[in-house]
This record gives C-alpha cells, sequence and structure tokens, in this order.
C-alpha cells in the first residue's frame, strides 16, 4: 500500500476506530461530528487494518488536528504498556527517519507523565542526540536529562559548507517585503528563488543567520540545498501540494494542513542549526537565544484534553436557525455584552474568559468574546486587530516554565495569555492567572491541572479551564451547529476577597468581536465595556 493511500485509508478510520484522535465534539449530537457528516459503514478490508501498527503513520499527517489525535492515541498506548506500540516506537525511532521528530515529540510528552515508560527507549534517544537535525537532537537530549541519562555529543567539525561563505547577490528584498498574500485555498508557487522557497521562515532564517554572523542568503541558500538533498523537489512542489489537497478532501478531510514545501524548509531550518552549532560558529549562548523563535510545541499540551463546554459560555445571541443576515448580525454587536458573564451559577468569579464560537456557514459568522478583572488604574485596554493589544501577553513558553513567568509592570496585570506562534501543539493560546500575583497572596501551584493554584490548607483557590464543544475547523455548510473553543480563568469567593484584599477595587473589561466572509473580505464590528467588580 502507498504512503498516499495508507494516509487516505487511515483518515477514513479515524471517527470510527481510533477514539482518542479527535476530541469528542461535547454539547453536540453524535451525528454531528464534524469527521462523521456522510460517513457509512467501513468496507471490511479496512475494518481489518492492525490500528496498533498503523496510528503511528497519523504522528506525521499533514492535518494538524488528526496528527495531534494520533500522537495522544499513541502515547495512551505507551502508558499503558502496549507491547505492540513499544516495539513499533523502537523500530520507528532506528529506521523511520521521517517519524523520528514527531516519536521523540510523543516521548518528551509521556516522559513528563512518566520517566519509567520512556526508558526502555534509552539507547535509542541517546544516539539521536548526534542527529543532524538539531529539532531531534535538543528533544533527546530533553528527554535524557529528564529520565537522568547522559546524552550522547555531538562531534564537531572545523569545516562549513562552502555556500556559506561565498559571496551571493542579496536578492530582492523589496520584492518579498510587498509579497501578495497567499490564499489558504492556493498552492504556494513554485520558484527558483531560495529566499522564495524558505518564506515561511523567512523571519526565523534572519534571527539564525544574525547569531551566526552569516548573510541571510547564504542561509537561505543552503537551507534550500537541504531541502533537496532530503526529498526530491516535485514531492514538495505546488502540484504535490494541490495532489495533498485533493487527497485530503476526497477523503472528507476539509480541515487546515501543513504544506508540503513548508514542513520540508523547517526540517531543512534544523540542519542547517545543526552543521553550524558542529563548526561551532553557533554557540550554546545563541542557542538559548533562538529557544523560543525555534519552539514549535509544548509537550504538557501534547497530552492535554479539553472539558466539554463551560455552563457559563452562552451561545451566539441574534442568529438565525437557518443562517444569513449576517449584516443585520453584525450590527447588533452591542447586545453580545450580555453573552459575558462575570459570574458562574456557584457564584465563582470568572477572571479572565477568551471564547471563540463560530456557525459553520458558508459565510463563517464568528463571535470572539474576551475579558479580564484587573485593578481599577488598569487603562481599558481594547483587543481591536490582536489578543496581544488586551491581555500581558507571553510567547512561545512552556507550561512547565508556567512558575517562573509572570509581570510585575504597575499596575500588575491578574491575566498573562500565551501566544503560540507556529505550534504543533493543540490548546496553546491558554490563559491563567499571573504567577507574580499568586505568589503574593502565598498560593501554590497546585499538583493537578495545568494552571490551579492552592491555598496552604490546599483548597482550590484559581483555575484555568480548556473547553471545546464540537471541532472549531469544520467546514460549511452546516447551518444548525454551533462550534467553539475557549480558556477561562476562575476564582472561588474566598479568592476574590484575598485578591481585593492585596490588590484594591477591581473592575471587568469586556471586549466582542463579531466577524463575517463576505468574498475575499472579512467585515467586522466590536464593543466593548466595563463593569465594576464586587
Amino acid at each position: 500500500m502507498s504512503v498516499e493511500l495508507e494516509q487516505l485509508v487511515l483518515s477514513f478510520l479515524i471517527p470510527f476506530s481510533v477514539q482518542d484522535l479527535i476530541p469528542h465534539p461535547h454539547g453536540a449530537r453524535a451525528d454531528q461530528h464534524p469527521c462523521r457528516q456522510g460517513r457509512v459503514a467501513l468496507p471490511d478490508r479496512l475494518q481489518r487494518l492492525d490500528m496498533k501498527r498503523d496510528e503511528r503513520h497519523l504522528l506525521a499527517h499533514p492535518a494538524s488536528r488528526v496528527a495531534q489525535g494520533g500522537l495522544r492515541a499513541c502515547a495512551k498506548c505507551l502508558l499503558q504498556g502496549d507491547g505492540t506500540m513499544q516495539k513499533v516506537v523502537k523500530e520507528s525511532l532506528r529506521n523511520g527517519a521521517a517519524l523520528t521528530e514527531r516519536i521523540l515529540m510523543m516521548l518528551d510528552a509521556v516522559s513528563l507523565r512518566d520517566q519509567h515508560t520512556v526508558e526502555s527507549f534509552r539507547g535509542e534517544i541517546v544516539r539521536l542526540c548526534v542527529s543532524p537535525n538539531q529539532a531531534i537532537r535538543a528533544r533527546a537530549a530533553a528527554i535524557c536529562r529528564r529520565i537522568q541519562c547522559a546524552p550522547a555529543t555531538p562531534p564537531r567539525s572545523a569545516v562549513l559548507p562552502a555556500i556559506y561563505l561565498l559571496s551571493l547577490p542579496p536578492g530582492d528584498a523589496r520584492r518579498l517585503d510587498h509579497h501578495t498574500a497567499i490564499s489558504a485555498g492556493e498552492p504556494l508557487p513554485d520558484s527558483e528563488d531560495p529566499a522564495e522557497i524558505v518564506r515561511p521562515f523567512d523571519l526565523q532564517l534572519g534571527v539564525i543567520a544574525a547569531e551566526a554572523q552569516l548573510p541571510k542568503i547564504n542561509v537561505c541558500n543552503r537551507a534550500v540545498q537541504i531541502m533537496r538533498q532530503l526529498a526530491p523537489p516535485d514531492s514538495w512542489s505546488a502540484h504535490s501540494e494541490e495532489t495533498l489537497r485533493e487527497t485530503l478532501d476526497s477523503a472528507g478531510l476539509r480541515l487546515p494542513f501543513l504544506r508540503p514545501r513548508a514542513v520540508l524548509a523547517h526540517r531543512a531550518m534544523f540542519y542547517v542549526i545543526a552543521e553550524l552549532v558542529d563548526a561551532e560558529v553557533l554557540s550554546p549562548h545563541n542557542l538559548d537565544a533562538l529557544g523560543p523563535l525555534l519552539r514549535f510545541y509544548d509537550p504538557a499540551m501534547l497530552l492535554a484534553e479539553p472539558g466539554p463546554r463551560a455552563a457559563a459560555v452562552q451561545p451566539m445571541l441574534g442568529r438565525s436557525q437557518y443562517g444569513g443576515g449576517n449584516e443585520d448580525w453584525l450590527e447588533e454587536v452591542d447586545r453580545a455584552d450580555a453573552s459575558v458573564g462575570l459570574k458562574t451559577a456557584d457564584g465563582h468569579t470568572i477572571l479572565a474568559e477568551e471564547t471563540r464560537l463560530k456557525r459553520p456557514e458558508w459565510e463563517s459568522p464568528t463571535e470572539i468574546r474576551r475579558s479580564q478583572v484587573c485593578t481599577s488604574g488598569t487603562s481599558e485596554l481594547y483587543a481591536r486587530e490582536s489578543p496581544r493589544s488586551f491581555f500581558q501577553e507571553v510567547v512561545n513558553n512552556l507550561v512547565e516554565k508556567y512558575d517562573q513567568l509572570g509581570s510585575d509592570t504597575d499596575p500588575t496585570p491578574l491575566i498573562l495569555r500565551h501566544t503560540a506562534y507556529g505550534y504543533h501543539s493543540p490548546g496553546t493560546h491558554w490563559l491563567a492567572l499571573n504567577p507574580t500575583i499568586a505568589h503574593q497572596v502565598g498560593w501554590h501551584r497546585a499538583e493537578s491541572g495545568l494552571f490551579n493554584w492552592v491555598d496552604s490548607e490546599g483548597t482550590t483557590m484559581v483555575e484555568s479551564v480548556w473547553w471545546t464543544d464540537g471541532f472549531v475547523e469544520q467546514p460549511p455548510p452546516h447551518l444548525e451547529v454551533e462550534v467553539g473553543e475557549g480558556w477561562m480563568v476562575v476564582a472561588s469567593k474566598t479568592a476574590l476577597d484575598t485578591l481585593i484584599s492585596k490588590l484594591g477595587a477591581l473592575k471587568q473589561i469586556v471586549s466582542v468581536e463579531r466577524s463575517f466572509a463576505k468574498g475575499q473580505e472579512v467585515i467586522e464590528h466590536n464593543m466593548r465595556s466595563v463593569r465594576v467588580v464586587q
């Protein structure tokens, strides 16, 4: 069976045989599950596939949601001590070059929960510390440290490939700066220009070049050389991308996916870093500086699962059961203020909320709600173009380092929002209490939950809630379905009293953005309000 056909077959298996691949559509009827639309019973030949053997191929699936689900399913098998999965992982680490990055991502996540499960792969992981791919090296070394074994040391080479030292034309920077945006439905156009080929990672390669004190155009040329060594150009051409899209569409997987050229450019970038490290052009200090920019997942979030839709999250107001009427709905955005609550049904206070709701109609009417409780002296932030103008932002960080985050600006924000660029893990735009505030009032981080805080008696004071309802990437048309996803930070009555005693009077700032697509244009209206917190 070819790789393409195997991926196609496995895609059809997802909603039927691999229950962990996509989170259940909480609050939706079973027949409204986005991956069950229009499905029928599987042919006998497909039902007989050995999923313990085949699930691993889902790890490298181009659709991120499918790959995330495949990783979660394989990780659960490992944590349950499944012998077949252990054998598959060991074989993949030894021979499965294309899967190695994904397998290590899974083992990274598993080692956070149970180091003993990863111990059986110690030899393979140690050997991967000398991989020519810096992403594999770094991840293998991190796992070695976690399971307390010494990583292998990569060899050093004083010789750089000649292309780094050539005098090359700088390229047309103006053409790249004014490049026409590529729509989601179009493939990346073919090009012979190295800077154009690696354009999805133009920022990262530029910073790498600066740290290495090399011309950026030389670094881009070397990345393209490596791409051509890793895979033939016709496998990451525009035609290849179009073929992949057709394959996914024919499988009913009309989902966002990783473009073949972007995937290969990402991998080649880490080969570039490894050879610059080996030639001692990049030092450990340089790698530390590059760390957040090059981080592409959070192991703690890979196995985290959202809960059902929070009861405090009301459906969008003013929507017709049969869709349409988007202009009138947009004009009534001020009515959405009533949909953003301050209290839960049990009397707890919602310190922060970021909710995205969508009706999967052709024009994709979408409502984004944001709220935060802050001190009365905080300026009335307003998320007009980006959440960073509403919440205090931390970028490309890790749940593991959450305790070390914080902001002591004046006034000190209660809430931090994590913004992830290029992450392959789910739920990465999280909301959480500012650890600076938690430490000031004497709370400590709970052993359970991602961002929960307890008092000296172990009573929960503040917790973050991640929820999903259906499949937010569900394509149209489904006129009677509302899907959504969001984060909420909730404080107990005791916690609120403690915060007011420490910080003084508090207020809630609310922002709601409504939008819909009209042709190639996105039309949006916004509203805001301020409430006193008591």
